[in-house]
């Protein structure tokens, strides 16, 4: 088995990766304060740059960079590789909502209980 394995993380600068087996981490693109979500059936990473409030995806080497329109109550968000749509958390009203991969808005997908507390969202796009 060949395949490397690595770890993608963001700091207040970059978004970098390190080798599950050690070594020295690796800068691949600046974005400020970015939350991560990964294609795993095209291999991409997406980021929303918190700071400047868009959505990118790009290769994990960072080259393909492609910038996603999405609205402004724009939260945590899922990445949905099977399906190429994205699901997050709307910032304004508890609802989770979904856009595909050039931005299109889909129908809302419902309203969440408790209020304001939502913190994270992930999905199981094979079950």
């Amino acid at each position: 088995n060949n395949k490397l394995e690595y770890i993608f993380y963001s700091n207040a600068t970059h978004i970098s990766y390190v080798s599950v087996d050690g070594g020295e981490s690796t800068a691949v693109l600046s974005a400020q304060s970015a939350n991560l979500g990964y294609d795993e059936q095209n291999y991409r990473l997406w980021y929303y740059d918190t700071v400047a409030a868009t959505l990118h995806k790009a290769n994990l080497d960072a080259s393909g960079l492609e910038t996603v329109s999405v609205p402004s109550t724009f939260g945590q968000f899922a990445v949905d590789g099977v399906n190429q749509s994205i699901y997050y958390l709307n910032d304004n009203d508890d609802t989770v909502k979904s856009i595909d991969y050039i931005g299109n808005h889909f129908p809302e997908i419902g309203v969440l209980q408790g209020g304001n507390e939502f913190q994270d969202i992930q999905i199981d796009p094979h079950n």
